[in-house]
């Protein structure tokens, strides 16, 4: 790998570690630390990424490898560097390593990244030696296993944190958070009360019971009739904004919005949660946070009509929904309204509500992160939008009130990773009218790809998510990418982790470009949503040309009614269409198994790069 691309250069400056690497208990975690000084023209900032490499290094190669970390990508400026890191400059990034469950020596391989993609640099690795027992005495059993009792005000600082982080940009509030450009007229204070919804009336209402100073009193003889009226014009109000902002430098303004928010919405979600049965602080955090942004019966409503249930514990499609499946489809059927209000906006012309709607799918995108890091609990130190939050409690008390953590994934719920990365088999694919193409999978650094011939389509991954960028399949001599707003690159295909039943919908931008020169195409091109569903889970599926494999799941694409099969270890293995095009065959499926090893590696077709 070359260690720079255009302007990008980078060399070793240092490297500090957390613990001792050569005794570590299965699954502990600790940081490390690797340090870069900008060797090259450009400037460094938060496009700029620290990704896991799977090329083979010298000292790694003869060791399993993985990026033995949460995640196999990070923004270089969350995890260390400044918002910018001019040449000349220097880098210290701090990533969490999570020793594996297996015995033995393991290594990780890891790198920078350009926005476009180009890694650039030295391979920065490491060697981690996993002892057969724990290094240290396991803590005593304690006499009651249980989880955490619900102690809902006590919950109530970390879950307002987490909404003051979306709302206003940091955990503990900013009580002069002003906003004017939604639906919501005028967004005021750490909770972001709105003129539209008559919160900020109430929220003043409270303030001028507190405060008698010079802004509680301009506000009141000036503007309390407006508020009340929801007048639009107080939107582009400068002195109405100026007072706000004035009064915000008050302890009773503080405390004032707490007042209010307190008892129009934490109370009410309080109850709503008992309903549910929903008892788990990220699950008060998730509801509390849909009824902040509102439209929290809409989403209870739809998960009604999709999977069947309402609350935790009744059966829908596929059995009776345990929180963290509900707390799952709960957030998809959010992530989805907002994309649906999103499409409706836009086509009442309303294109800045549309584009603020879709923006805002970040809070539950964040809040599925803390859902698949399986700490329900809010536990520990809690990384939200990059972030530092202290949890409800620290770890130690968290083990002694909870069962034993086994390392492994519910059985219900299903990593896809397996099933949609091959491990290089060949295999031939033949459709219903007789033609046949030949499939195989290839890592190549963070990334891996279907081929078929010589055409590809790009994925990579994380802990958290598979994710695809370029497809070079789409036909006319074209090819396409597709990624995410708030990603440098590439988009949210799929959750790693889902059960039977479940949901994935992603808002995304796809580009069109000529493969020729790389110049980009209109047609096609634009935002969409689309919605992957995992079906089934075969312990052996027959496919139509008579071939049997075990292992396979089934995956939809609802709003292309198409299906895909995806065997263990294999990749792509066969797919199918439920709509009536006469242009497709109605199936494609895996005709002939080529001994593994047998074949000489495809070729890629080559692109001309294009960033993006």
């Amino acid at each position: 790998m070359s260690s720079q691309t255009g302007s990008n250069q980078a060399k070793a400056a240092g490297f500090m570690r957390g613990t001792d690497l050569s005794t570590l208990a299965p699954g502990m975690t600790f940081p490390v630390t690797w340090s870069f000084e900008n060797t090259g023209s450009s400037v460094w900032d938060g496009r700029y990424t620290f990704v896991y490499s799977d090329t083979p290094h010298p000292e790694t190669e003869a060791y399993p490898r993985g990026p033995l970390s949460q995640r196999a990508a990070y923004a270089i400026t969350e995890i260390g560097a400044p918002a910018q890191v001019p040449p000349g400059g220097m880098a210290q990034l701090t990533v969490t390593i999570v020793a594996p469950r297996t015995a033995g020596t393991h290594a990780t391989n890891w790198q920078l990244q350009a926005p476009d993609g180009t890694r650039f640099g030295p391979i920065r690795w490491l060697h981690v030696a996993v002892a057969a027992h724990a290094a240290t005495p396991p803590l005593p059993p304690p006499p009651q296993t249980k989880p955490l009792a619900p102690e809902p005000t006590s919950w109530r600082q970390v879950i307002w944190s987490i909404t003051s982080i979306f709302e206003s940009g940091a955990p503990e509030g900013n009580p002069a958070a002003y906003q004017n450009k939604d639906a919501g007229i005028v967004s005021f204070g750490k909770h972001q009360a709105t003129l539209g919804s008559g919160n900020l009336e109430r929220v003043l209402q409270a303030y001028f019971q507190r405060s008698s100073s010079a802004a509680s009193q301009a506000l009141q003889q000036e503007y309390a009739l407006r508020v009340q009226q929801k007048e639009e014009s107080l939107r582009h109000d400068d002195r109405f904004k100026q007072l706000l902002l004035e009064a915000a430098k008050e302890p009773a303004m503080n405390e004032a919005q707490d007042e209010i928010f307190e008892q129009k919405f934490y109370a009410p979600i309080l109850e709503r949660a008992k309903k549910l049965g929903v008892t788990s602080p990220l699950g008060l955090a998730c509801l509390y946070d849909t009824h902040i942004q509102g439209g929290l019966d809409y989403v209870l409503e739809g998960m009604t009509k999709n999977i069947g249930v309402r609350a935790v514990g009744e059966s829908g499609t596929s059995g009776p929904v345990a929180e963290p499946g509900w707390l799952r489809a709960f957030l998809d059927e959010r992530e989805a309204r907002l994309n649906r209000l999103a499409a409706l906006r836009e086509s009442e012309g309303k294109l800045t509500d549309a584009e603020w709607l879709r923006t805002s799918t970040f809070r539950v995108t964040e809040l599925r992160h803390l859902l698949d890091s399986g700490n329900l609990d809010l536990v520990g130190e809690l990384r939200v939008r990059s972030h530092r939050l202290q949890g409800l409690r620290d770890k130690a008390e968290a083990i002694l009130n909870r069962q034993p953590d086994t390392g492994t994934e519910p059985s219900s719920v299903i990593d896809l990773l397996p099933y949609i990365k091959g491990d290089g088999r060949q295999y031939e694919i033949k459709n219903a009218w007789g033609s046949q193409e030949r499939l195989q999978t290839q890592a190549d650094g963070g990334n891996f790809y279907h081929v078929k011939n010589a055409q590809w389509e790009q994925f990579f991954h994380d802990d958290h998510f598979i994710y695809r960028d370029i497809d070079t399949s789409p036909g006319n001599n074209r090819f396409y990418r597709q990624k995410d707003a708030d990603l440098p690159r590439g988009s949210r295909w799929l959750r790693r982790h889902m059960a039977i039943g479940e949901t994935h919908t992603q808002a995304r931008r796809v580009q069109f470009f000529q493969k020729a020169d790389g110049s980009p195409s209109a047609e096609n091109s634009g935002d969409v949503t689309d919605t992957i569903k995992l079906v089934a889970h075969h312990a052996k599926h027959r496919f139509p040309t008579g071939i049997e494999l075990n292992d396979v799941i089934e995956l939809e694409w609802v709003n292309g009614r198409e299906r895909y099969f995806y065997a263990k270890n294999y990749g792509l293995v066969g797919w199918e269409r439920k709509h009536d095009d006469p242009h497709t065959p109605p199936w494609s499926a895996i005709s002939e198994i080529h001994q593994h090893g047998s074949r000489e590696p495809f070729t890629r077709e080559r692109l001309t790069t294009v960033s993006w």
